[in-house]
């Protein structure tokens, strides 16, 4: 009896120990429960949807009206916090110029994400040819960033051509100004006559034409056509951007008695000579320059000026017409803006469609250095504009005939074209530099330019 009473009290408090351990385990459970219940389900609220406006300017302008999601938690302290993820789904959307009428005409943007709708909008403009670099973004949502959309595109776009991306957040949107700005918008365009009569430029509005104005007149020449970057331009575009139009001449023949002239150069009266002894010695300078475009002679002693990295090496250029709006007391006597605090840069008034056409003809410049043009480099951030070269030029090129005509020529037409980038905009931070004291002609300097030169 009492070996079998010890062993059944074994198993009872064996028993006993169990059923305790999992009330334990029960009760610690329910605590942890209760707990994470406290923290998410009991005080876990959906905020209610907010609809908010975004305008997506490439060249076609879009509209879209988007719904912000978004769930937020208490915790046990009663903190607020969000606990998912924001999302963003487009709600309604309006095509508002022509650009944008044809080219989405077939598309729909409704109940789509976001991202995706911003992929689609750069990736259809693309497919129907719309060069671009950049895209100009306006809501009156303050969590869509620059990093946010380029991040969309970069995950959601067919193509890996990462664009400029500028947003501008507006508590309160101006639709009216936004479609004025864009449908009413007027350029600038240029007629660049290459040494010919003048022609006035005109302004014409976005998306109209501009008329063909009168040939130009050039003596020795005739004219054959207006060219944009090289090819012929068609006065059938719709202009886009401000652009400047170069003509393009063809030298007459020259007359079959220039022989007979030729013959009578060197029977050139002395006592003519000794009468003009003023320009005497000029004309013996350019008489012996034996140096051309194509292979300089060393002998001629040319007298140059290394300009090293010239440019914007210590400032800026911006397009914004309210600079002295953002900051008041900034110009200075030079000529320029002194900015030192950029706290408030965002508040400029950027014009991107002056920045698209600096950026192309920056482009251009790069694609065609002229000889004694090397390192040519430039960059568009944060709407600054920069570039850098180094050039060599010929000091007083009046002296080397000639040679020297056509060398300040094609530089000059060259850097006109930078002048021409940075046609009305502001300078930034700028004034700063060394003079350049001129200096022989040697073969270092023509290696360093990849100059053809010896000497015979």
């Amino acid at each position: 009896m009492i070996k079998n009473f010890i062993k059944d009290k074994k198993k009872l408090i064996i028993c006993s120990s169990i059923v305790v351990a999992l009330i334990l385990i029960i009760i610690l459970f329910v605590l942890l429960f209760n707990n994470q219940n406290n923290k998410i389900s009991k005080d876990t609220k959906e905020v209610e949807q907010k609809t908010y406006t975004m305008y997506i300017k490439i060249n076609p302008l879009v509209k879209l009206e988007f719904k912000e999601e978004y769930k937020m938690c208490k915790d046990k302290k009663g903190k607020e916090y969000v606990c998912r993820d924001l999302s963003y789904l487009v709600t309604d959307f309006e095509l508002i110029n022509d650009d944008a009428k044809d080219i989405y005409k077939n598309l729909n943007f409704k109940e789509k994400d976001l991202a995706q709708v911003l992929a689609m909008l750069c990736d259809e403009a693309r497919d129907n040819n719309i060069g671009f670099e950049s895209l100009e973004v306006t809501s009156d949502n303050k969590n869509i960033s620059e990093e946010l959309i380029k991040k969309y595109i970069e995950e959601n776009s067919k193509y890996e051509t990462v664009y400029t991306v500028y947003v501008n957040f507006k508590e309160y949107i101006d639709e009216d100004k936004i479609v004025d700005d864009d449908t009413q918008k007027e350029f600038k365009v240029t007629f660049d006559t290459d040494g010919g009569s003048k022609i006035d430029s005109v302004n014409v509005k976005k998306n109209e034409k501009v008329s063909i104005p009168d040939n130009p007149t050039k003596e020795g020449y005739t004219f054959v056509e207006w060219q944009l970057d090289g090819k012929k331009y068609d006065f059938n575009s719709l202009v886009t951007g401000d652009i400047t139009l170069i003509a393009k001449w063809e030298q007459n023949k020259k007359e079959d008695n220039n022989n007979n002239n030729q013959n009578t150069k060197p029977n050139t009266n002395n006592n003519t000579s000794n009468n003009n002894s003023n320009n005497s010695n000029t004309n013996e300078n350019k008489s012996n320059i034996k140096s051309t475009m194509d292979k300089i002679n060393l002998n001629d002693n040319i007298l140059v000026q290394d300009l090293d990295y010239i440019g914007t090496i210590c400032g800026y250029y911006i397009f914004a017409d309210n600079i002295l709006e953002v900051y008041p007391n900034s110009y200075t006597e030079s000529g320029y803006f002194n900015i030192s605090d950029e706290t408030n840069f965002s508040k400029l008034n950027f014009d991107i469609a002056k920045e698209n056409s600096a950026r192309n003809l920056l482009e251009s410049a790069k694609n065609s250095l002229p000889i004694g043009v090397i390192d040519f480099s430039y960059e568009i951030y944060n709407h600054k504009i920069k570039y850098l070269y180094s050039e060599l030029i010929l000091y007083d090129y009046k002296k080397y005939g000639s040679f020297g005509s056509a060398w300040n020529s094609q530089i000059s037409k060259w850097e006109d074209i930078i002048h021409k980038a940075v046609s009305g905009a502001k300078s930034v931070n700028s004034g700063c530099g060394d003079g350049f004291e001129p200096t022989l002609l040697t073969q270092e300097l023509c290696n360093k330019y990849k100059l053809n030169c010896s000497r015979w």
